[in-house]
């Protein structure tokens, strides 16, 4: 059966339709917010337990540096190594997560903003602008600051995933950091 629209709509019903239409993206927002919430929230105990294991990880091969001496065996050396090497990585996965927390975070905020505006009486184009330069201001990564113009300049996810990663989100092995 095919779809069909008239243009005879009262322009009070298309307003109502509209008003509706606000109403039901504002609830999806809010649920997509939600479970964003909850799954960011579920996470953070097992980081936390990771974070504890890691810097026990990091006190242990500090002594065991402490006892290499230059006449050490090669097997204890080497076993330094490895560990060294493996707290690095495992540091770095850390980091990573904590730069998608944040980022999802920023989304999160984005969510509901865009939620606010939409379930609000006033759709003026400066309450969208203000809206969008209220997201802008959320984020603090260059990655982000950069997806947001490229999108905002009509751009699209495929546009955003060709270009290469900034310096910022790189990673440095220079630059570990311990919490």
């Amino acid at each position: 059966m095919p779809i069909t629209f008239s243009l005879n709509v009262p322009p009070v019903a298309a307003a109502q339709a509209c008003v509706q239409g606000n109403r039901d993206s504002s609830d999806i927002l809010r649920l997509a917010v939600a479970q964003m919430h909850c799954a960011l929230e579920e996470g953070h105990p097992h980081v936390d337990t990771l974070s504890k294991a890691i810097t026990l990880m990091h006190e242990g091969v500090g002594q065991l540096r402490l006892i290499n001496t230059p006449g050490s065996r090669p097997e204890t050396l080497a076993v330094h190594d490895a560990l060294s090497n493996q707290l690095g990585l495992a540091v770095l996965a850390i980091q990573f997560y904590d730069r998608l927390v944040q980022r999802l975070g920023h989304v999160r905020h984005s969510l509901e903003l865009l939620e606010d505006t939409l379930s609000s009486d006033d759709q003026s184009s400066q309450r969208w602008q203000q809206t969008l330069a209220a997201i802008r201001a959320t984020y603090t990564m260059e990655d982000e600051k950069r997806v947001f113009e490229i999108i905002l300049a009509g751009g699209s996810a495929a546009d955003v995933t060709a270009l290469p990663p900034t310096p910022e989100a790189a990673p440095d092995d220079n630059s570990i950091e311990l919490f």
